[in-house]
């Protein structure tokens, strides 16, 4: 997301990520860090991690999103907001993972694909896929609460919830600095 100062950038940031959230639940996010530039990311969680989604099959949502503020020599803004990692998750009401989408690429990570694991709370019968790193793309929040609602039942707070994901993608396909299918490769300069 881009801004005309690195406050502005973040703040637009957020605002997409809240819209995106509301069509779910009320909960609030928490931004530890920041506005500014750094070279440690910022991170960002829902205030009561996770939390429960409204819908006859008991999800919980579980945000954790690390960000940083970069210069940017765009028309868009010469500040933007940069996805250092992220970790999304759907439990059951006891915290156990059914299905986690990640993506941490520290220098001393495995796996530094974007990837998603099927939890024990899947009711996956073969151990060895609980371990696994299934590769995927780069995954936005948009992308696993539209999975929630059409395919797993959570119940939207807002009536428009499919025009206000539709929306606040494509904010984030704008902002993106790498592409969205297949198993990408990040770019030599940019985590984004």
């Amino acid at each position: 997301m881009y801004g005309e100062t690195p406050e502005d950038a973040v703040q637009v940031f957020l605002d997409t990520i809240r819209q995106a959230i509301d069509c779910v639940t009320t909960a609030s996010l928490t931004v530890y860090g920041g506005y500014y530039p750094s070279a440690t990311p910022h991170r960002l969680t829902l205030t009561n991690n996770p939390v429960r989604l409204t819908g006859p099959s008991d999800l919980w949502l579980k945000l954790l999103h690390f960000y940083r503020v970069i210069e940017d020599p765009s028309p868009l803004g010469p500040w933007r907001v940069t996805t250092s990692a992220y970790y999304y998750a759907l439990e059951d009401r006891d915290g156990a993972e059914i299905v986690a989408y990640h993506w941490h690429p520290r220098p001393d990570a495995k796996v530094k694909q974007p990837h998603f694991h099927l939890g024990r709370a899947a009711n996956v019968r073969r151990e060895e896929f609980r371990r696994v790193h299934f590769p995927t793309g780069r995954i936005a929040i948009e992308d696993v609460l539209q999975l929630a609602i059409s395919e797993l039942g959570v119940t939207p707070l807002q009536a428009n919830w499919s025009r206000i994901l539709d929306q606040t993608r494509a904010a984030f396909e704008t902002a993106r600095g790498w592409p969205r299918s297949g198993i990408p490769s990040p770019p030599a300069t940019s985590d984004t």
